[in-house]
């Protein structure tokens, strides 16, 4: 290779170094950039409201209804961020007066009207016998629809609205005073005195769930205000209510009169806009962008290993067969369900306490009757429990008797579920300092530990029924076990911003007692799932591309990287239609891909290290080239001057010969007498005084 050649090579060599730090550098950027944005829209679909009466534009204020929403895991102790970040538009469309009417004409040919207990409306009563004041409620006529039928009249009547947003949920945000409903002078007559009320007539929506376990029909559920969750729609009649479950959601038409609300006027259309827009953000939090309790880890199978432990005495084991009182099917299923891409697999071992006598112990030490004098006079409670703390110590430190092998990666996920079966009316109780807790309708709020799930259900509850006119029936584990294992495995709470949202089909909830997850919990998992998927991916294939910059060129690892970038890109697309388990699919196709072109990519040769040494190599070469340049330069330059002043004076040697010869050529004749110069030595006559040669004067 000759010099020059060699000068350019180490110019390109140099030039591609720098491009590679260059664009490494952006990758890396580009890498650490990995959190999701995420589109979602939120059609809100005003029904019985004047357009003139909300202001659209200040409905939207940030403050009021978020604008952006990070996705957080509470993870007990710990918030975290999932990588995810929602980004919610909303669009607005009120709907013609006709539709209401269609509305109103459905809802009277599906009315029912009823006589029973009204837990909203309730008057205080002192127990002589037990010391105490308790809670009555009185009977009321009330008015109510099935809130599923209605759920789905809306559903297929959705084209009168504009239909479903792609990426989105649509909330109907309903006004009708029009049916039978609760008036202002009826809700003051009530609350001057607590007295029972005469003549009222509110309206609600109604559901019928039965424990499967036990058969017992749930009662008091009747008082709904809203409903949704088949599908992404979700309504709230404004004007029904009030409701028990959610006290301080008064009807609407009660708080406008109360407050002396004019909707034709600047301040009642701002005050109706800040009302609604609360409302659209609480059903936003609950329903669309829920939190999660726990990192909700993607995984190919569950194992959800339930341990049945039968702490009752040998009557009432006689009495209900704890095998009668869980569904390992129902179970299952809910989870298939709700996962339709992971493996399912459930296992329940019955056993007495007895077989683990430190355990029994801890039970029986541990219960407790709380009669005191101030849950009489300040909870208004009396109720035996058994301490859950030193339970739950007992069931941590010997997690490995029960599953030696706890898994919670992509290949398995264990949840290990303790449902014990306690005798007489006692439940476990979640103490804070001195206050212990009880969940209502006597069963317990199982609590989802992170690394456990702990259950007690009682006797009473086994068969509760005997107690509130349903014989023979009673509650189950079931329901307890689904939502707490749902829990575990991330999912939280509908009603976290307000309890309307437990008006809602998931198991989720408290209100509905359902056995099935509904439609917002099947989008939070599946959706993170995917996110989780996705993000992984396009971290591998951004490695994958750095550490081929420092490889040999391998068309056939390009290519894989491109297919798992258009996995990557199918599986934004079905995401974007809230197709999750369809982008999740695709999203693990793409990081299948990934995973194969990061291997190719390690095992392909190193280019990077010969190049350096190349490089040095050369650029040593050329550090010498420039210094013999140099050098040769320099000589160069020394010679050309050199040879110029010898050029030169040979030049003026030879011009001052030949000079000096034609001037004695010309002056001296022949046969004169001749001297030479005192001073440059040169022949002249001897007569002259003045040398012809340099022109000084003979002395």
């Amino acid at each position: 290779m000759n010099k020059l050649k060699l000068f350019f090579l180490i110019l390109l060599l140099n030039m591609s170094v720098s491009l590679f730090v260059v664009q490494t550098s952006a990758e890396s950027a580009a890498s650490e950039d990995a959190i999701r944005k995420v589109e979602i829209a939120i059609k809100v679909v005003f029904v019985g409201f004047d357009q003139t009466s909300i202001d659209t534009s200040y409905f939207t204020w940030r403050y009021q209804t978020p604008a952006e929403r990070i996705n957080n895991v509470w993870n007990r102790d710990n918030w975290l961020e999932t990588g995810v970040t929602f980004s919610l538009s909303y669009q607005f469309v009120f709907t013609q007066p006709g539709f209401k009417q269609d509305l109103i004409t459905y809802l009277r040919e599906v009315e029912e009207t009823k006589t029973d207990v009204n837990r909203w409306f309730y008057y205080w009563e002192y127990d002589n016998k037990a010391e105490m004041w308790t809670k009555k409620y009185y009977t009321t006529d009330y008015v109510t629809y099935d809130a599923e039928k209605v759920e789905n009249w809306l559903f297929e009547h959705r084209d009168a609205y504009g239909g479903f947003p792609e990426n989105g949920w649509t909330f109907l945000l309903m006004y009708l005073p029009e049916l039978p409903s609760l008036t202002y002078d009826q809700f003051k007559t009530y609350v001057r005195d607590y007295s029972e009320p005469k003549g009222v007539k509110p309206h609600y929506y109604s559901i019928s769930p039965v424990d499967v376990d036990r058969g017992f029909r749930l009662r008091y559920r009747d008082f709904m205000i809203g409903y949704g969750g088949h599908s992404r729609l979700w309504f709230l009649d404004l004007s029904a209510g009030p409701t028990w479950w959610s006290w301080e959601d008064f009807p609407l038409q009660i708080v406008l009169e109360d407050q002396s609300i004019q909707l034709d006027s600047p301040i009642g259309k701002q005050w109706l806009t800040q009302y609604l827009a609360d409302y659209t953000r609480e059903l936003t939090y609950n329903i669309i962008v829920p939190e999660f309790i726990y990192d909700p880890v993607y995984t190919r199978k569950y194992v959800f290993r339930v341990f049945v432990l039968d702490d009752r005495t040998a009557e009432e084991k006689t009495s209900v067969s704890v095998e009668d009182t869980i569904r390992p099917d129902l179970i299952k299923s809910a989870f298939e369900d709700l996962t339709p891409y992971a493996t399912v697999n459930v296992s329940v071992d019955f056993m007495d306490s007895d077989k683990y006598p430190e355990l029994a112990n801890l039970l029986d030490a541990n219960r407790r009757l709380l009669e005191t004098f101030a849950y009489k006079n300040i909870v208004y409670e009396t109720f035996e429990y058994i301490d859950e703390r030193p339970i739950y110590k007992y069931l941590q430190d010997n997690l490995d008797q029960f599953v030696p092998q706890p898994s919670r990666n992509e290949c398995e996920f264990t949840v290990p579920i303790f449902a014990f079966a306690l005798s007489g009316d006692a439940h476990f109780g979640g103490s804070e300092k001195w206050y212990v807790g009880r969940d209502m309708d006597r069963t317990y709020e199982g609590i989802a530990q992170g690394d456990l799930v702990m259950i007690g259900m009682s006797q009473t509850d086994f068969q509760y029924g005997d107690y509130t006119e349903q014989p023979g029936k009673g509650l189950g584990l079931t329901n307890t076990v689904i939502h707490e294992a749902g829990h575990i495995i991330g999912l939280s709470h509908p009603h976290n911003y307000g309890s309307i949202g437990d008006f809602t089909v998931s198991v989720m909830g408290y209100f509905t007692y359902d056995y099935v997850f509904g439609q917002h919990d099947k989008d939070a998992l599946r959706r993170i799932h995917a996110d989780k998927v996705m993000i992984k991916s396009f971290s591998v294939i951004q490695e994958a591309r750095t550490i081929l910059q420092s490889k040999v060129e391998s068309p056939e690892t390009q290519a894989l990287l491109n297919e798992a970038e258009n996995h990557l890109k199918q599986a934004d697309d079905e995401y974007t239609r809230m197709n999750y388990t369809g982008a999740l699919t695709k999203a693990l196709e793409a990081l299948e891909t990934a995973d194969l072109a990061e291997d190719a990519a390690r095992g392909l040769p190193q280019a990077t290290a010969p190049l350096e040494q190349e490089i040095w190599s050369l650029r040593e070469n050329v550090q010498s080239l420039l210094s013999e340049v140099s050098r040769l330069n320099f000589s160069m330059q020394v010679y050309a001057i050199v040879g110029t002043s010898i050029g030169l004076g040979f030049g003026a040697l030879i011009m001052w010969v030949i000079l000096r010869r034609k001037v004695i050529s010309k002056k001296i004749p022949t046969g004169v007498q001749t001297k030479h110069c005192l001073y440059c030595g040169a022949q002249m006559p001897k007569d002259d005084i003045y040398c012809l040669i340099c022109g000084k004067k003979q002395e």
